[in-house]
């Protein structure tokens, strides 16, 4: 399968990313001034450490889709095309005279993925956005009570999680010849509500979500945080009340305050022994222990990148944890494949 990736930043660069590790062809078409990602901190090898982790495997073309010749140039690339992924606004490719429902009456097979942030109808069609609007829009920020962001991309990593479903169902079942081409509505909203679901549900039978108070937000001692003996927070999920049980017993209770007075004697390096403390209790890492914990480690989803001044790991999906990865650096110079696709 060849996929057109016409998307910037993360969602329709991860989307793609997981569906050229799963064996399709992926040519990411840039403007000529290249994906503004490149350019984000931290840049390593040319491009920003997180472009290279997104475009891993994948060819790149420079086309700027306002001059006749490119944009000629970019039909080419359709006419032999399974499917596009479109990142933009739902009036961009319009504009440009590129309507996803033209070209589908076009190319009939060809499966279009438009992963706009609201939707491509409805009043916030036309609204610019980013993954904390789409997260607080959701609901899941709601029990947040902070000013700070979640420290990841919720909406962004749903809606490539939703889009490769999608294109995957959309491929399979024109394979089946239950269906040719199509143009597929992926929101990043609904990429957010689709992690929201299960408190959306919750308090519709009658149990609000509330930080502090809710049964999965710190309102049951067993299942919450707490402060280990280096100050430093430690995870506590004993719902099971065979786990609770054990827990109880070791701590001298299950209430909050048992569980805190015993959690702040236990010292760091019991928690990351082999050997559990207790059932469902761990310690809360930063990134850089995470990436050596060997439970991560086990899961093969750190590879290195290795180029002619230095290695760096960085992670990968769980479709490459098998596959060999290139040397480096991963990602391309702009346009590196024109000459090769035209």
């Amino acid at each position: 399968m060849r996929l057109v990736d016409l998307s910037w930043n993360l969602p329709g660069p991860l989307a793609t990313l997981m569906l050229s590790d799963l064996g399709a062809e992926v040519v990411k078409v840039e403007p000529p001034e290249g994906d503004p990602l490149r350019a984000a901190p931290p840049v390593v090898a040319g491009a920003s450490a997180l472009f290279h982790c997104l475009n891993r495997g994948k060819r790149f073309a420079a086309l700027d889709l306002r001059d006749p010749g490119d944009l000629d140039r970019f039909h080419a690339l359709l006419a032999r095309a399974d499917g596009l992924v479109d990142g933009f606004r739902p009036d961009v490719l319009p504009r440009l005279g590129l309507d996803p429902e033209d070209l589908v009456a076009r190319y009939p097979d060809l499966v279009v993925a438009r992963m706009s942030g609201y939707g491509v109808s409805g009043p916030y069609a036309a609204r610019a956005g980013h993954d904390v609007n789409f997260v607080g829009l959701s609901g899941v920020l709601g029990a947040h009570d902070s000013a700070n962001p979640l420290p990841v991309q919720v909406a962004d990593v749903g809606g490539a999680l939703i889009a490769v479903s999608a294109v995957l169902a959309a491929l399979l079942d024109r394979a089946r010849g239950r269906g040719r081409g199509r143009v597929l509505d992926v929101p990043l909203l609904d990429g957010a509500l689709t992690f929201a679901m299960a408190p959306h549900a919750r308090e519709a039978g009658g149990d609000r979500p509330v930080a502090g108070a809710g049964f999965l937000e710190g309102g049951v001692a067993t299942y919450r945080l707490y402060r280990g003996g280096d100050g430093r927070w430690v995870s506590v999920a004993a719902l099971e009340p065979r786990f609770a049980a054990q827990v109880e017993a070791l701590f001298g209770g299950a209430d909050v305050e048992s569980l805190a007075a015993g959690i702040a004697t236990l010292p760091r390096a019991r928690l990351l022994a082999d050997d559990p403390v207790a059932p469902c209790v761990e310690p809360v890492l930063d990134l850089g222990e995470a990436r050596a914990h060997p439970a991560v480690r086990s899961r093969s989803l750190f590879r290195p990148m290795t180029w002619d001044r230095g290695r760096i790991d960085l992670p990968v999906t769980v479709f490459a944890r098998h596959d060999p990865v290139p040397d480096g650096p991963w990602a391309r110079p702009v346009g590196a494949d024109n000459s090769v696709l035209f």
